[in-house]
């Protein structure tokens, strides 16, 4: 998988596949965009300031 380092303000991303990604220079994400989405706690690494959803498992 990948490093993803764009500015995602004001991106709608609902069920976008994080699996795998490493998100931590991403610019403007925010909890609710993350809450959207797909992904796990294994294999995608969030930004300091967000937190894991709990469907992510």
């Amino acid at each position: 998988m990948g490093s993803i380092k764009a500015n995602l303000k004001n991106t709608l991303i609902p069920y976008a596949n994080l699996k795998g990604e490493d998100l931590t220079g991403t610019k403007n994400l925010e909890q609710r965009q993350i809450d959207q989405a797909k992904g796990d706690n294994r294999t995608t690494i969030l930004p300091d300031y967000l937190q894991y959803p709990e469907h992510w498992q």
